[in-house]
Formats: C-alpha cells, sequence, structure tokens
C-alpha cells in the first residue's frame, strides 16, 4: 500500500508540474496595460501608462491598424512600438494639447502578441474661457478711485478661468450723474466680449 500510494504522489506531481508548464504566459502570448482610461486637465498635460507584453506591440490612434494617423491631432505618444519582455513594464507617456473648446475625447489602441485593438479610452476637460464671480457673487471689482477726465490709478478686476493670454476684451464705463462725482463715488463699470 505504501508503494502505491508514493508512486500515486509521484505521478500527482509530474502531472501538476507538466499542468503548470503547458499553461505558462511564455507559451501563450499576450498583452496588457494597467489601465483602460486617462483622463487630463484641460491645459496642456502628460500621464502614462505600462503596457507588459511577451514580443512586439504597436499603438494606432484608429482601430484595425497598426500606424499612427494622427487622428486627433491634440494626442500625442512618446513611442509608438516596443518588445516586451513578459517581467518587464515598459512606460508609455500621453500628452494632450491645451484644450480651448468643448470636453473632448479620443481613444488609441493596443496590437501585439495575438491582441488587436486593446483600447486606452482618453478624456480631456472642457476649456472654454469662463468669467467666474467672486466668493461674494460679484462679477468684477473696483479699487481706487475713477477720475473724471483725468487718468486714474483704480484698478479693475474681472476674474475669470481657463485663459489663454491672447483675449481681449473691451471695458466701457457709464459717466455717473454730478452728484456720484461730487461725492466722490467710483462709476459703475462693465465689460463686454467683442
Amino acid at each position: 500500500m505504501m508503494k502505491f500510494i508514493h508512486k500515486l504522489t509521484i505521478v500527482l506531481a509530474l502531472g501538476g508540474i507538466c499542468g503548470l508548464a503547458a499553461c505558462s504566459d511564455d507559451d501563450q502570448g499576450f498583452l496588457k496595460r494597467n489601465l483602460r482610461e486617462m483622463s487630463f486637465p484641460y491645459v496642456e498635460s502628460s500621464d502614462t501608462f505600462t503596457i507588459r507584453a511577451t514580443g512586439d506591440w504597436q499603438i494606432s490612434d484608429a482601430p484595425d491598424s497598426r500606424e499612427w494617423t494622427n487622428a486627433y491631432g491634440w494626442v500625442h505618444v512618446d513611442q509608438l512600438s516596443g518588445k516586451g519582455d513578459p517581467g518587464t513594464y515598459q512606460k508609455v507617456t500621453v500628452t494632450c494639447d491645451q484644450n480651448t473648446s468643448e470636453e473632448r475625447s479620443a481613444t488609441i489602441y493596443l496590437h501585439g502578441c495575438g491582441e488587436e485593438n486593446v483600447a486606452i479610452a482618453i478624456r480631456q476637460d472642457n476649456g472654454i474661457f469662463e468669467w467666474k464671480p467672486f466668493d461674494n457673487g460679484q462679477q468684477f471689482d473696483v479699487s481706487g478711485m475713477l477720475k473724471l477726465n483725468a487718468e486714474a490709478g483704480a484698478k479693475l478686476r474681472i476674474p475669470y478661468i481657463k485663459a489663454l493670454g491672447t483675449e481681449k476684451y473691451t471695458v466701457t464705463g457709464s459717466r455717473p450723474p454730478a452728484a456720484a462725482i461730487r461725492s466722490r463715488r467710483p462709476a459703475t463699470a462693465t465689460s463686454k466680449c467683442p
């Protein structure tokens, strides 16, 4: 009985070893990424993801293609291909240009090692210029005194977000009544976008 158990143990051990060897990732190619989507703020920014593969891989911006066509124009990848090693994680950097319009999205695709169209979704926040009120709800703030027909040291502050620095806006003021001038109260001002 002891010989039987010993032989059975050896057979089971050999069977287990053979089974593990048959299921090895090295025998079956794979292509894996560490995430399925990437989100970016509206400003130009970069982020990375990793690829782990058993062989050659490529990145495209169109499904069923292994070529980068610059289909989106605002998404850039620092490397479009590589040779994988099952034990190595390769970093790929994605950069998105500054967005000056509505929220936008794109998809890039990984190909290789028997896998096709392994997608990574890319989303970038809305980048449209916005007027933003102060915490107290005011749309603008005037500091200093405005002087009629003379240069004044008054400052007009108008809060905003998402500016490029090339925006031009015309600010017009209305002439206050004579009583307001005598009391030295500042004139009201409104801003208009051209």
